[in-house]
């Protein structure tokens, strides 16, 4: 959603979505993926409608099949996106429920004449940084992921019925996001783990995640390689020295709640080639800062200054 320019919220499962309805949330769209551990976009999504909330929500699958369409709607979606995501048809989710939805309104309470498109130039902005920006987003899933999967595989013959869906949800997700990346072969391998993971086959996934796991990291290593040639050499001291005055200036702006120039600067230093440290703590940031919580904006921004 990066390069729309939205205010976007997230929540890390069903049972927070709920949670942030509840407590009175309503958004232009909610996007709900489909598999989620302990409980799916399905019952969650059943759980919001049966609130009372009638905002539109989209769910994410990587499992679309003929017919999957009217089984969403039936559940309460307003429609549905496959994975992996084409930013064709997330626009025209976006046009439809956010950009087209606004304009009537306006349209209604202030006369045609008050319709200005432009205000929602966002959804329409050309992606042409969307494979930097994936590819960044790529590694940065792809590490966690391999962290938990070892994590996970070190007794995989003995593995409680929450790790397995623990490790069902990890392979999916890197199911999707190797498809995204046009690595069909690793994905097709996350696949084959992820119906081992559903079926709780422990010689499957004792058997192959060693495997999995070494082309993964493998594929890591050669994309980071690849992407800091492309992006040049790592920071200098004029670098480091630029990094603490910026987020000395984002510290303060976080006392102030300033919003626009914290992401400015997150953004800006997010341009720059940096120790891998230092750029998952500025991912963080960016994280922390999407759900409001300066707080740890600033903690993240004095840890960096105190490394360097």
């Amino acid at each position: 959603m990066a390069p729309y320019g939205l205010t976007v919220s997230t929540v890390m499962s069903g049972f927070e979505a709920i949670d942030m309805i509840k407590q009175g949330m309503v958004y232009d769209i909610i996007f709900m993926d489909h598999m989620m551990p302990k409980m799916d976009g399905i019952e969650a999504t059943a759980i919001i409608r049966d609130l009372g909330y009638a905002h539109p929500i989209v769910a994410l699958t990587a499992n679309a099949v003929s017919g999957q369409s009217e089984r969403f709607l039936l559940s309460g979606f307003d429609g549905f996106i496959s994975k992996p995501i084409d930013t064709r048809q997330l626009n025209d989710i976006l046009k439809k429920f956010v950009r087209d939805r606004h304009m009537t309104e306006t349209a209604v309470n202030s006369g045609p004449q008050a319709i200005d498109s432009g205000s929602y130039h966002a959804v329409e902005e050309t992606l042409s940084n969307v494979s930097e920006q994936l590819l960044h987003f790529f590694l940065k899933d792809a590490h966690r992921a391999a962290k938990t999967l070892r994590t996970l595989s070190e007794n995989p013959q003995n593995l409680a019925d929450e790790e397995i869906t623990t490790y069902t949800t990890t392979v999916h997700a890197m199911k999707s996001a190797l498809a995204n990346i046009g690595r069909s072969e690793l994905s097709s391998f996350a696949e084959k783990l992820e119906r081992a993971g559903n079926e709780k086959d422990l010689s499957v996934i004792s058997a192959g995640t060693p495997s999995f796991i070494k082309q993964l990291e493998s594929l890591i290593n050669q994309l980071t390689s690849e992407k800091e040639a492309v992006d040049g050499a790592l920071a200098t001291d004029d670098d480091y020295a630029q990094m603490r005055e910026q987020l000395s200036t984002l510290i303060n702006a976080c006392g102030d709640f300033d919003r626009k120039t914290v992401k400015a600067v997150i953004t800006d230093l997010q341009q720059k080639t940096w120790p891998p440290s230092i750029s998952e703590a500025l991912d963080e940031m960016s994280e922390n800062l999407l759900s409001g919580d300066y707080e740890n904006v600033a903690l993240s921004a004095g840890s960096i200054i105190d490394s360097i």
